[in-house]
C-alpha cells in the first residue's frame, strides 16, 4: 500500500513537473513573439503567464539586440544568451547580423 502511494506520487510529480517545463517554454516564446511586435501574443503572454517566470523576457531580447548593433557577433549572443534567444529576431535582423 505505501509503495502504491509513493508510486503514485512519484509518477504525479513527474508530470507536474514537465508540464510546467513545456508552459515556462510556452511562455518564452510567447515573450519573445511579444517582443518582435506580435500585439495577439502580448495579450496571451498577459493572460496566461503572468506570474510565471520567464527568462527570455523583452529586456533580455532587447539586451542581445544591443549587442548585435554594438558589433558582437551573433555565434558570441547565442553563447552568451543561449540558442534560443534567436527567438527574438526575425530573418531579416538574423540574416543581416550573423555575419
Amino acid at each position: 500500500m505505501i509503495k502504491t502511494f509513493f508510486t503514485a506520487l512519484s509518477i504525479s510529480l513527474l508530470l507536474t513537473s514537465c508540464m510546467s517545463k513545456e508552459v515556462a517554454e510556452d511562455c518564452e516564446d510567447l515573450s519573445m513573439k511579444c517582443y518582435r511586435g506580435f500585439p495577439r501574443k502580448c495579450n496571451k503572454l498577459k493572460k496566461t503567464c503572468s506570474g510565471k517566470k520567464i527568462r527570455y523576457t523583452a529586456e533580455l531580447c532587447q539586451k542581445a539586440f544591443n549587442d548585435l548593433m554594438f558589433g558582437r557577433e551573433f555565434s558570441q549572443v547565442l553563447g552568451v544568451y543561449g540558442k534560443r534567444v534567436e527567438g527574438c529576431f526575425n530573418e531579416r535582423e538574423i540574416y543581416k547580423y550573423k555575419k
